[in-house]
């Protein structure tokens, strides 16, 4: 048969392109290290609370479970690592929901080799103190408003005028006040808020995510640089991940008790 002959092309030396990133593999680590933002890994579990249908339980989690506050996710903290990690895309939006607004991110993380980050880890950004926005509906019947991040502070919190819907400025211990360590307004009974009223503020926080996706979950190479023996070995080199604020996974965090449920026990108490 007739045209253009064919040609097998020769074969390339293993060596051919070869990239070993083996020298620079502690660099990369060490940059997390000096440049990184200090968070904390804490990993996530399912909850025991989660029987299985098959040995007489329903699949779904107990509703008021202390441990994952019904959402069938808990939290390991006695496993908990504090490390270094390079937080970068950090987005920032509103979300609305029938408790309320608030705002709500996502990042890019990527962490030192010594790390081993999976979905639905929970990251707490403990030195980073950002401005949280949030509105709430003041139910006098649970005692107080909780808010879902971990507050440092209060920068600005408002209403509005019931009789001219001016903005109001409430005044700190005396319009309200704020326990820092369970992030709970409390507000007078004979105040400025009511029951009804819609309380908006900004907040400084900690921000808490959670991750939702690995980026690169088996990042590595084939490297001669630790091997003893001058062969390819597998090495790791730092994975990433994407995360999403702590604030929208609804009893994650803390138990909501914007609607019902009691100040102390949470939402459904």
């Amino acid at each position: 048969m007739g045209g253009l002959p064919f040609r097998i092309p020769p074969r390339l030396p293993p060596e051919h392109f070869r990239v070993d990133f083996g020298p620079g593999m502690q660099l990369f680590d060490n940059i997390i290290s000096h440049r990184g933002t200090p968070l904390t890994v804490t990993p996530a579990i399912i909850c025991p609370c989660v029987k299985p249908s098959s040995d007489g339980g329903t699949g779904h989690a107990i509703p008021d479970c202390e441990a994952c506050s019904g959402t069938g996710f808990a939290y390991v903290d006695s496993a908990m690592v504090t490390t270094n990690a390079i937080v970068a895309g950090v987005g920032a939006q509103d979300a609305h929901t029938e408790e309320g607004s608030y705002v709500v991110g996502r990042v890019n993380v990527t962490f030192p080799t010594s790390v081993s980050p999976a979905e639905g880890d929970r990251l707490h950004l403990y030195k980073t103190i950002v401005t949280m926005r949030a509105s709430r509906t003041y139910k006098a019947s649970v005692g107080g408003i909780r808010l879902p991040f971990l507050v440092e502070g209060v920068r600005v919190l408002t209403v509005l005028d019931p009789g001219t819907t001016s903005l109001v400025t409430l005044k700190d211990s005396k319009d309200y006040t704020i326990d820092a360590s369970k992030s709970f307004l409390t507000f007078p009974k004979e105040g400025i808020v009511r029951t009804g009223t819609v309380v908006s503020g900004v907040f400084w926080a900690t921000p808490y995510y959670i991750i939702d996706g690995m980026s690169s979950a088996f990042r590595g190479q084939n490297s001669r640089y630790f091997s003893r023996v001058g062969k390819d070995e597998w090495v790791k080199l730092p994975q990433s991940a994407t995360a999403v604020r702590a604030d929208i996974f609804r009893g994650r965090f803390e138990p909501d008790v914007s609607q019902r449920g009691s100040a102390d026990a949470g939402e459904g108490s």
